[in-house]
Protein backbone atom coordinates (compact mmCIF):
# COMPACT_ATOMS: atom_id res chain seq x y z
CA UNK A 1 0.00 0.00 0.00
CA UNK A 2 1.32 3.64 -0.48
CA UNK A 3 1.80 6.33 1.64
CA UNK A 4 -0.98 8.44 -0.24
CA UNK A 5 -3.72 5.31 0.44
CA UNK A 6 -2.30 5.13 3.66
CA UNK A 7 -3.19 8.86 4.53
CA UNK A 8 -6.59 8.54 2.41
CA UNK A 9 -7.46 5.83 5.22
CA UNK A 10 -6.71 7.53 7.88
CA UNK A 11 -8.94 10.15 6.63
CA UNK A 12 -11.43 7.87 6.14
CA UNK A 13 -11.44 6.33 9.78
CA UNK A 14 -11.74 9.45 10.95
CA UNK A 15 -14.48 10.35 8.90
CA UNK A 16 -16.97 10.45 11.55
CA UNK A 17 -15.60 12.95 13.94
CA UNK A 18 -14.59 14.86 11.32
CA UNK A 19 -17.46 15.44 8.74
CA UNK A 20 -20.56 14.73 11.91
CA UNK A 21 -21.16 18.12 13.74
CA UNK A 22 -24.66 18.97 15.29
CA UNK A 23 -26.57 21.35 12.66
CA UNK A 24 -24.15 21.17 10.26
CA UNK A 25 -26.53 22.16 7.21
CA UNK A 26 -24.38 22.76 4.43
CA UNK A 27 -22.72 19.58 4.42
CA UNK A 28 -26.11 17.58 5.01
CA UNK A 29 -27.15 19.80 1.93
CA UNK A 30 -24.14 19.11 -0.30
CA UNK A 31 -24.09 15.29 1.06
CA UNK A 32 -27.61 14.79 -0.34
CA UNK A 33 -27.47 16.40 -3.10
CA UNK A 34 -24.50 14.35 -4.32
CA UNK A 35 -25.22 11.16 -2.81
CA UNK A 36 -23.62 8.16 -5.27
CA UNK A 37 -21.31 10.10 -6.93
CA UNK A 38 -17.85 8.53 -7.34
CA UNK A 39 -14.58 10.47 -7.40
CA UNK A 40 -11.12 9.19 -8.27
CA UNK A 41 -8.40 10.73 -6.70
CA UNK A 42 -5.40 10.01 -8.33
CA UNK A 43 -1.65 11.08 -6.92
CA UNK A 44 1.54 10.91 -8.34
CA UNK A 45 4.91 10.86 -6.73
CA UNK A 46 8.37 9.15 -7.55
CA UNK A 47 6.78 5.86 -7.62
CA UNK A 48 4.14 6.32 -9.40
CA UNK A 49 0.53 6.88 -9.49
CA UNK A 50 -1.96 6.11 -6.73
CA UNK A 51 -6.05 5.52 -7.88
CA UNK A 52 -8.31 5.58 -5.07
CA UNK A 53 -12.22 6.15 -5.99
CA UNK A 54 -14.47 7.14 -3.35
CA UNK A 55 -17.96 6.85 -3.37
CA UNK A 56 -20.25 8.96 -0.99
CA UNK A 57 -22.39 6.20 0.00
CA UNK A 58 -26.75 6.34 1.01
CA UNK A 59 -25.82 6.06 4.57
CA UNK A 60 -23.32 9.53 3.85
CA UNK A 61 -19.78 7.67 4.84
CA UNK A 62 -17.44 7.73 2.28
CA UNK A 63 -16.16 4.66 0.91
CA UNK A 64 -13.48 3.01 -1.50
CA UNK A 65 -15.20 1.71 -4.77
CA UNK A 66 -14.37 -0.19 -8.01
CA UNK A 67 -17.13 2.28 -9.67
CA UNK A 68 -16.17 4.17 -12.38
CA UNK A 69 -16.01 7.61 -11.12
CA UNK A 70 -17.99 10.89 -12.52
CA UNK A 71 -15.02 13.41 -11.44
CA UNK A 72 -10.89 12.57 -11.22
CA UNK A 73 -8.42 14.57 -9.78
CA UNK A 74 -5.01 14.46 -10.51
CA UNK A 75 -2.32 15.90 -8.93
CA UNK A 76 1.51 15.20 -6.97
CA UNK A 77 1.88 14.08 -3.74
CA UNK A 78 3.15 17.09 -2.48
CA UNK A 79 0.15 19.08 -3.27
CA UNK A 80 -2.01 16.61 -1.75
CA UNK A 81 0.10 17.25 1.39
CA UNK A 82 0.01 21.02 1.03
CA UNK A 83 -3.88 20.97 0.13
CA UNK A 84 -4.54 19.05 4.08
CA UNK A 85 -2.18 21.08 6.15
CA UNK A 86 -3.09 24.15 4.60
CA UNK A 87 -0.18 25.40 3.26
CA UNK A 88 -1.79 26.23 -0.51
CA UNK A 89 -5.70 26.66 -0.91
CA UNK A 90 -7.65 24.52 -3.75
CA UNK A 91 -8.56 27.37 -5.72
CA UNK A 92 -4.32 28.49 -5.95
CA UNK A 93 -3.40 24.79 -7.15
CA UNK A 94 -6.18 24.53 -9.36
CA UNK A 95 -5.38 28.22 -10.94
CA UNK A 96 -1.42 27.06 -11.10
CA UNK A 97 -2.12 24.06 -12.69
CA UNK A 98 -1.11 21.59 -10.04
CA UNK A 99 -4.46 20.20 -9.28
CA UNK A 100 -6.36 19.01 -12.98
CA UNK A 101 -9.87 18.30 -12.29
CA UNK A 102 -12.07 16.28 -14.67
CA UNK A 103 -15.62 15.33 -15.28
CA UNK A 104 -19.04 15.75 -15.34
CA UNK A 105 -19.79 19.77 -14.42
CA UNK A 106 -16.35 20.01 -13.12
CA UNK A 107 -15.89 23.41 -12.65
CA UNK A 108 -19.10 22.96 -10.14
CA UNK A 109 -17.57 20.20 -8.55
CA UNK A 110 -14.52 21.37 -7.72
CA UNK A 111 -15.92 24.38 -5.77
CA UNK A 112 -17.49 21.58 -3.41
CA UNK A 113 -14.18 19.67 -3.21
CA UNK A 114 -12.33 23.58 -2.55
CA UNK A 115 -15.11 24.09 0.13
CA UNK A 116 -14.59 20.58 1.29
CA UNK A 117 -10.93 21.05 1.60
CA UNK A 118 -11.13 23.89 3.14
CA UNK A 119 -13.50 22.63 6.29
CA UNK A 120 -11.70 19.36 6.18
CA UNK A 121 -8.40 21.33 7.37
CA UNK A 122 -10.19 23.34 10.01
CA UNK A 123 -11.47 20.15 11.69
CA UNK A 124 -7.91 18.46 11.47
CA UNK A 125 -6.83 21.55 13.12
CA UNK A 126 -9.31 21.20 15.81
CA UNK A 127 -8.23 18.02 16.34
CA UNK A 128 -4.88 18.61 16.89
CA UNK A 129 -4.00 16.02 13.10
CA UNK A 130 -2.28 19.49 11.18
Amino acid sequence: MSEVEEVINGLLRLQDKLMRENNDTWLEERMSENMGNVAMLMVYDDEGITKVALKLDSDMKIRKTNEKPKHVITMHVDTLLDLLTGDLDFRDAYLKGWLDFQGEDYHFHAMLWAKSFERLRGKLRKYGVI
